[in-house]
C-alpha cells in the first residue's frame, strides 16, 4: 500500500507546477482592491465547446432594474512557464483609444469609442491610455520542430473566451432575457520570465529584456485585440491599476447607456 504522506507531497509537487496557485493568489489579488472573483468559470452553450475560464474578475457599476446589468469582466489565464514567453514589439507601435473599437463587448456597446470625446475619456483608463509600447506577437522561447507554443494556445484561449462570453450575452439580451452591458478585458498571469524584445536597426541588434508586464496587440482570434500579460511577482501592483481602470471604465459605460437611454 502506497505511503499518503508520498502521494500527498507528490500531488502538492505537482500542484506547484501547474496553474492552481497562480489561479488562486490571482484571484486573491482581485478580491483585495474589491473586484469580485472568481475561479474555474465555463462559458459557452454547448458543452462540447465551452470553455473553462481560469479566473475572472468583476466590477459591476450598477443594477438598472430587473435584468438589467452592467459589467467589467477581466478574464485571466494562468500560466507556469516551461519557458520565457517573450513579447515581439516594432517601431515604435503604441496603444490608442482606438483599440477599445475591437474590445470584446456586448453589441449594446457598439457605437462607444467612437466619438472623439469617447476617445478623450478613454484616454483616462489603464487599459486604453495612449503611448504605452505595444508588442504585435508573443511567442515560448527554446521551442524546437513541432513543440506546441503554449504562449499562442494561451492568447488563442483568452481571444475564444472573451468573444464567446460576448455573444452569450448577446444572444440573451437579443432572447428578451435581459439586458446586460458588458466590456471584456483579456489578461494572462504567468509564473516564470517574461520577455520584452525589440530590434535597434542602428546597432543592427536584438534589445531584450525582462519586464514585469506588457500589452500585446493580439491578431491571432476572430478580430484584434489587446491582451495584457503580467508576471505573479508583479500582479498586486498590476491590479491596483487595473482595478481603478475598471471602475473609470464602468462609469463611461454608464454614462453611454444613460445618453441612449435618453435620446
Amino acid at each position: 500500500m502506497p505511503d499518503q504522506q508520498k502521494i500527498d507531497d507528490k500531488v502538492a509537487n505537482w500542484l506547484r507546477t501547474e496553474g492552481y496557485r497562480i489561479e488562486f493568489e490571482t484571484a486573491r489579488a482581485f478580491e483585495r482592491v474589491h473586484l469580485s472573483a472568481r475561479m474555474g468559470v465555463y462559458v459557452g452553450s454547448e458543452p462540447t465547446t465551452r470553455r473553462e475560464i481560469d479566473v475572472c474578475a468583476d466590477h459591476s457599476p450598477w443594477p438598472a432594474g430587473p435584468g438589467t446589468l452592467g459589467k467589467i469582466r477581466i478574464i485571466c489565464e494562468c500560466k507556469y512557464l516551461r519557458q520565457p514567453w517573450v513579447m515581439l514589439y516594432g517601431a515604435d507601435a503604441c496603444t490608442d483609444p482606438l483599440y477599445f473599437l475591437t474590445t470584446p463587448k456586448t453589441k449594446t456597446l457598439k457605437a462607444m469609442g467612437a466619438t472623439p470625446r469617447d476617445r478623450d475619456s478613454l484616454r483616462q483608463t489603464f487599459h486604453f491610455r495612449g503611448g504605452l509600447p505595444v508588442a504585435h506577437n508573443v511567442i515560448e522561447a527554446f521551442r524546437r520542430g513541432d513543440d506546441k507554443d503554449r504562449a499562442y494556445a494561451a492568447m488563442m484561449k483568452l481571444a475564444d473566451v472573451s468573444r464567446i462570453s460576448a455573444d452569450g450575452l448577446d444572444e440573451l439580451n437579443v432572447g428578451g432575457l435581459g439586458h446586460v452591458h458588458a466590456i471584456f478585458l483579456p489578461l494572462a498571469v504567468v509564473a516564470g520570465p517574461l520577455l520584452a524584445a525589440s530590434y535597434d536597426a542602428d546597432a543592427k541588434d536584438l534589445n531584450v529584456k525582462e519586464v514585469p508586464w506588457g500589452r500585446v496587440n493580439w491578431a491571432g482570434g476572430r478580430s484584434p485585440m489587446l491582451i495584457d500579460i503580467v508576471r505573479l511577482d508583479h500582479i498586486h501592483e498590476y491590479v491596483a491599476e487595473a482595478a481603478e481602470s475598471a471602475v473609470l471604465l464602468g462609469k463611461l459605460m454608464a454614462q453611454f447607456v444613460a445618453a441612449g437611454t435618453d435620446a
